[in-house]
């Protein structure tokens, strides 16, 4: 049975700031001031901040007055067609001779290569976003084609670092940034709003329009929240920041997104940007070439955009498709390990993060879900738990055990890896040990919390909107859900799992959404809920809506 565990208070809850139930919900979070809330753009950190942003700035701005061929080399996620988009974005507007290139998932794999160095053809100066910073061997064959090379990333290093010409990434071993929890596309953003004030410096704008950095924060927050980082207060501020601007003068690749998604303009959160738009564009370089999630983001035509949109909602319909029939593939997993490998060599590679997630939600314990390449040597793509580093679990069996992982990546929650189809067996037995190591010394409970159980006067569309306010939710500023015993007054069923329910609640009346619980409820059940509470707006109206997550049933019949 899956289990779940209470939040403590983290500090004491400050009930002077706030009535009574948001205090002990952020004091579970270890918050009790409002300025620990603040999400300004006064919060986002100064330039100075990179020790080694001025140099990479001098040097993109020399290329950029001398007109040489510049080449941005993205990744095939949304934090790196994010942080492409933004550099290709002010490159172009203020004149640079600016390309870029994204690997394709199956052909290229992950990262800056030799081979995708070959396909950018003549080039003086590369800037990778999102990777490079395990980029050695390409690195090496850049210097050796006389081609500089800026390296802007955010993942962590390995033992040994590429020698780029600079290397702007806040976990960079001598990087004084104070934090090093911020994405790709925050980097990349950083990185040309120095360039902006060097070529500032050197009356470059006298005769052009500067572009204006703000105008790039709807980026910055897609990126940040697809990218699944913590949110710390400065990325608290990328991203209400970039909220704002999304809901008042959206781009138009962005505003083609939301159409497709159905979701308004003036309302969209945080969530939107994880399950609406950042899925869509996903699909893109999960199943085909993340080319065309830029080109949308790139597009200033909005019929042109729409029509872009509409090939990622198809292509995100294939991806579900794809990804639903693997995961019913799944035969029985070991319910007495600590870590869980998963393969099958007919998987898509673009769905293996995916399913590993999903094994994950449903295990409460770190995952690997593996495929075969066309090479015949495994890929696979890892999720964990809080409290279990999958990356440093990975760089520890790569040193017991050398080459059996080929090249792997990542940070303390996902990483990707290559794997010697000859070492499988092998793996499993090792991933297993060690994460029941971690998790057994640290006392690890899962990710499945709550924080306390509501009464009738919190469960109001006015108490749904306070926690709105306090938004945006994820990783280190969790969720609130809360439990509740709940009748099922009805259910509606519709495809794909989806429930629309009322539930009674002593004498109240609920609405409630559920998702992939079909066979978890029926009408005239008394159930245990674990719930999220929401604002549901539709046609102009706003109604208070549950969300439940998940039900123990016959735990209170």
């Amino acid at each position: 049975m899956r289990q779940y565990y209470q939040l403590k208070p983290l500090v004491e809850p400050n009930f002077q700031q706030w009535g009574e139930v948001i205090a002990r919900i952020l004091a579970n979070r270890g918050l009790s001031l409002c300025s620990e809330l603040s999400a300004e753009l006064r919060d986002i950190l100064p330039l100075h901040h990179f020790k080694h942003i001025r140099p990479a700035a001098e040097l993109i701005a020399n290329a950029v007055m001398q007109q040489k061929r510049i080449c941005i080399s993205g990744d095939y996620d949304v934090d790196g067609a994010t942080s492409c988009v933004i550099m290709v974005d002010f490159l172009r507007k203020i004149g640079a001779n600016v390309t870029f290139i994204v690997p394709n998932r199956r052909i290229h794999g992950y990262g800056i290569s030799s081979m995708l160095i070959d396909e950018m053809g003549e080039v003086d100066l590369i800037i990778t976003v999102d990777n490079g910073i395990n980029a050695v061997e390409a690195c090496a064959y850049a210097k050796q084609r006389g081609v500089q090379i800026v390296i802007t990333d955010h993942h962590l290093p390995g033992v040994k670092l590429p020698d780029a010409d600079v290397i702007v990434n806040p976990s960079y071993p001598d990087e004084v940034f104070p934090d090093r929890s911020i994405a790709g596309v925050a980097v990349a953003w950083y990185v040309m709003a120095a360039l902006r004030s060097e070529l500032e410096q050197r009356n470059y704008f006298l005769q052009k329009a500067k572009p204006n950095m703000a105008e790039y924060l709807d980026l910055v927050a897609l990126g940040t929240v697809a990218d699944c980082v913590a949110l710390s207060q400065l990325n608290r501020a990328f991203v209400v920041q970039g909220l704002r601007r999304m809901n008042t003068k959206p781009r138009v690749g962005i505003q083609a997104l939301l159409n497709v998604a159905k979701k308004e303009v003036g309302y969209v959160n945080a969530q939107d940007l994880g399950f609406a738009l950042g899925p869509r564009l996903n699909a893109a370089g999960r199943l085909t070439d993340m080319r065309a999630g830029i080109f949308l983001l790139l597009e200033q035509d909005e019929q042109k955009a729409f029509t872009l949109a509409q090939n990622l909602d198809e292509l995100n319909r294939s991806r579900r498709d794809i990804e639903r029939q693997a995961l019913n593939s799944i035969e029985e997993l070991d319910a007495s390990a600590k870590g869980i490998v998963v393969y099958d060599p007919t998987w898509h590679e673009g769905v293996i993060g995916l399913i590993a997630s999903r094994v994950k939600e449903r295990m409460q314990l770190p995952v690997i879900a593996l495929t075969q390449d066309d090479q015949g040597f495994l890929k696979g793509s890892a999720r964990s738990i809080c409290g279990v580093h999958i990356r440093d679990i990975l760089a520890t069996m790569d040193q017991q055990l050398p080459g059996m992982i080929l090249k792997f990546g990542g940070h303390a929650m996902a990483a990707g890896l290559s794997l010697n189809p000859d070492c499988l067996h092998e793996f499993k037995r090792m991933f297993a040990h060690h994460t029941a190591l971690s998790i057994e010394n640290q006392g690890l409970q899962g990710d499945l919390y709550y924080d306390f159980e509501l009464t009738e006067n919190s469960l109001t569309l006015d108490f749904a909107k306070q926690l709105s306010e306090l938004t945006p939710w994820g990783m280190e500023m969790k969720e609130p859900v809360f439990k509740g015993v709940f009748k099922v007054a009805s259910v509606s069923r519709y495809e794909s799992g989806f429930l629309k329910m009322n539930l009674q609640f002593n004498r109240l009346s609920l609405a409630a959404v559920a998702f992939g619980l079909e066979e978890l409820i029926t009408e005239g059940d008394v159930l245990e809920c674990y719930y999220s509470i929401h604002v549901n707006r539709f046609r102009g109206q706003e109604s208070l809506q549950l969300l439940v997550r998940d039900v123990m049933v016959g735990e209170c019949a």
